[in-house]
């Protein structure tokens, strides 16, 4: 199962727990007149999730995403994982402790 069939399946499972209780019901229509959504804007979301091919995806990564320039939150144990993390070319990873102050 690639990448993107898994993503698809995980989007449209989820879309399902939207309306397992009225107050989720009631957030989904919250949003719906917030954003001023066609009644049907669900339908459309998920026709679009079971359309996308992936070169149209990675398109818009590019077009929307700069990892340049991004900040990654990695949560993890820093003795076995720091050494990966600065592998990764990124630049020198800060190290907060568990109230997120800086550690040096």
């Amino acid at each position: 199962m690639t990448d993107l069939t898994v993503s698809k399946n995980m989007i449209i499972k989820g879309n399902s727990r939207r309306f397992e209780t009225s107050g989720k019901l009631l957030d989904m229509l919250q949003n719906m007149s917030l954003y001023q959504l066609p009644n049907n804007y669900i339908e459309d979301q998920q026709n679009y999730v079971n359309e996308v091919e992936i070169e149209q995806v990675k398109q818009i990564i590019k077009q929307h995403l700069d990892e340049q320039n991004m900040i990654y939150l990695v949560v993890g144990d820093a003795r076995t994982q720091l050494s990966r993390m600065k592998e990764l070319g990124y630049g020198e990873p800060i190290i907060l402790d568990i109230d997120g102050q800086l550690i040096n």
